[in-house]
């Protein structure tokens, strides 16, 4: 493909560690696979470096902007070049390794993710060691359970006998019992919440970032929100954690009602003041 002179349209602060170059090429027929990656420079330079292309060939052609995200680090820290407006020369699309256009199995991604957990399940099933106190309820293994001891630094003779002193005769519950008289609302009140929390969990994976994004938010803000989303879980969780075992469960619960409602109530309009500073920035 022939050199391309065209403008850079923005410069995105994607992370502290990362900028985002979006590249104008309306009007340009620019070809490329999903692995490429690309040769730029300023206009007229000699040297051009090449960086990889962070967005698919559709999102290219939908939004005539071809995307780079680059890692400050690495001798690309001077993108003093890298303005708005600025000329830029493009070679390529440049790289061999890419996804192959045709394959025999179309459900390759689906398959890999389904092979590669049986996979590590198999070997964690055959290099980590089973349960000692497992091993002692069941006499057929408890070879096994010698030769584990063994490993831990505890020798012991091959014809021991072996019991566990704190296991206690459990009376065991069929799933009926759960809906039972007096555990029915409790059960299905414990379903609903873990059906919602999980749902905002991977709907927020899946979605937020899309959303932030077509609500008008610049792409470093749509990452930060992610980022967010993650980070407040995990924080939430461990507060939520050490308050109910400090306060019970009531108060901490109420209070985190509280606080979630006070935090949609104020999204809209720091939603607002974050479109129109993404608006204002060159």
């Amino acid at each position: 493909m022939p050199l391309l002179t065209v403008p850079l349209a923005r410069v995105d602060d994607a992370s502290p560690r990362l900028r985002l170059l979006s590249i104008d090429i309306s009007g340009r027929r620019f070809a490329y696979v999903a692995g490429q990656a690309v040769m730029i420079g300023p206009h007229g330079a000699a040297v051009r470096r090449p960086f990889s292309i962070a967005c698919s060939p559709e999102r290219a052609a939908e939004t005539a902007r071809l995307e780079l995200l680059i890692a400050m680090e690495g001798g690309s820290e001077d993108l003093h070049w890298a303005r708005p407006g600025a000329l830029l020369d493009v070679d390529g699309p440049v790289g061999t390794f890419v996804f192959p256009e045709k394959i025999e199995q179309s459900r390759l991604l689906f398959v890999a993710g389904g092979v590669i957990p049986l996979v590590t399940a198999g070997l964690l099933l055959r290099l980590l060691p089973e349960s000692p106190r497992f091993l002692a309820r069941h006499p057929a293994r408890w070879n096994e359970l010698v030769r584990l001891l063994a490993r831990i630094g505890h020798r012991v003779d091959a014809a021991t006998r072996f019991t566990d002193s704190t296991e206690r005769d459990v009376q065991r519950a069929s799933m009926r019992a759960l809906f039972g008289r007096d555990y029915r609302l409790d059960t299905i009140a414990l379903w609903a919440a873990f059906f919602c929390c999980l749902l905002a969990v991977y709907s927020g994976f899946s979605w937020l970032t899309t959303l932030l994004s077509g609500a008008g938010f610049t792409p470093s803000t749509a990452n930060t929100g992610i980022t967010a989303f993650n980070l407040g879980g995990v924080a939430g969780a461990l507060v939520g954690g050490i308050a109910i075992a400090r306060v019970g469960s009531r108060i901490s619960m109420l209070s985190n009602a509280r606080v979630l409602a006070g935090s949609g109530w104020l999204a809209p309009g720091a939603g607002q003041r974050a479109r129109r500073s993404g608006a204002a920035a060159p």
